[in-house]
């Protein structure tokens, strides 16, 4: 069942061209081999997926042992990575005091 489209409301006929651009082409279905591809791509696709969401999970880090996890003093002569020791903070510079009212 082949639908024409409709002639144009002047009651002229469209060219060959556009005629042939307007027809549908017949459905054609899809045969075994096709869909059994079909389905193995999206099984493929959703084992992926799954994996990609647990394996990060499986590369977790080891515990770390209490001396590695409390931080220790300075020792002599130690100014960083310790407790009391100096951390180097970067700042911005100060931004210009702001001009006064504009005269006119």
């Amino acid at each position: 069942m082949n639908a024409q489209p409709p002639p144009p409301r002047d009651g002229r006929e469209l060219p060959a061209h556009l005629q042939s651009m307007l027809e549908l082409p017949r459905y054609r279905p899809v045969n075994r081999r096709r869909r059994v591809l079909l389905a193995l791509l999206a099984v493929a696709t959703a084992v992926t997926v799954g994996w990609l969401m647990v394996a990060p999970l499986a590369q977790r880090k080891p515990a770390l042992d209490a001396a590695q996890r409390t931080p220790r003093p300075c020792t002599e002569g130690q100014q960083t990575h310790c407790i009391g020791g100096k951390v180097d903070v970067i700042v911005a510079p100060a931004s210009p005091p702001a001009a006064g009212p504009a005269s006119r």
